[in-house]
């Protein structure tokens, strides 16, 4: 998503990935009606994020109560480790 400046105007366009796997560019327009767009889909990319965050959280949650507890490391933040009870394990 992005403004671009074009020979001094303000333009918005949405950035798609082609079944080809090139990039292509839709033209959303300029002035009010392209500012509402990009409000609205800003949101809707917040939301969306928001969402992903929701649900990892529910599902560490689900596995800490499940017994097994979640360690996070900055190289990957997928690391599951089993709940140590204090018992040794074979």
């Amino acid at each position: 998503m992005g403004w671009e400046k074009r020979r001094g105007r303000t333009y918005f366009y949405l950035s798609k990935k082609l079944p080809d796997g090139r990039v292509g560019k839709q033209y959303y327009g300029q002035g009010l009606l392209a500012e509402i767009d990009s409000i609205r889909l800003d949101k809707l990319h917040a939301d969306r994020l928001m969402l992903k965050q929701l649900k990892a959280r529910f599902f560490a949650a689900d596995l800490r109560k499940r017994g097994w507890n979640l360690r996070f490391d900055d190289r990957s933040m997928s690391q599951v480790r089993p709940h140590c009870s204090g018992e040794p394990t074979s």
